[in-house]
C-alpha cells in the first residue's frame, strides 16, 4: 500500500535498517491474501539491502523479540488512529520491551487504508 511505502521510506532516513512485518490479522478483510502481501512489499524493496520484509503468522511481540535493538515505527492518519497506536505501543512495550516510533501520516495518504488494500 502506499501509505505503507511512504513510512518504510521515512522510517528508512531514521534507521539504518528497517525490517517490514507482514501480519496475518485475522481481525481484517483484506483484498489480497498475507502471502500476496508479502510478495508485493518484498517486490518494492527488492532493490533495498536496508529493507528486509518478514510474514510472521505469530503474535508481533514475539517477532519483536527476536530482533537486536527493536523500535517498532508505526504510521497514523488520525488521532484516532493515534490513540490506537498509542494502545498497541503500551501493550507491545509490556510485551517485547520495544518503544514505538508513530510518524503521522501525509496529508495524501490519510484516506488510504491497509483493509481496502
Amino acid at each position: 500500500p502506499i501509505g505503507h511505502y511512504d513510512i518504510i521510506k521515512r522510517a528508512k532516513a531514521l534507521f539504518p535498517k528497517v525490517i517490514v512485518v507482514v501480519l496475518d490479522n485475522s481481525e481484517k478483510n483484506f483484498l489480497f491474501s498475507s502471502e500476496k502481501r508479502f510478495m508485493s512489499v518484498k517486490a518494492c524493496f527488492s532493490d533495498d539491502k536496508d529493507v528486509s520484509v518478514i510474514l510472521w503468522n505469530g503474535l508481533f511481540a514475539d517477532v519483536v523479540l527476536q530482533t537486536e535493538n527493536p523500535v517498532i515505527v508505526r504510521g497514523a492518519r488520525t488521532a484516532v488512529d493515534f490513540e490506537y497506536e498509542r494502545m498497541l505501543h503500551e501493550i507491545n512495550r509490556e510485551l517485547s520491551g520495544a518503544e514505538t516510533v508513530i510518524l503521522p501520516s501525509k496529508r495524501e495518504n490519510e484516506y488510504i487504508s491497509s483493509t481496502f488494500v
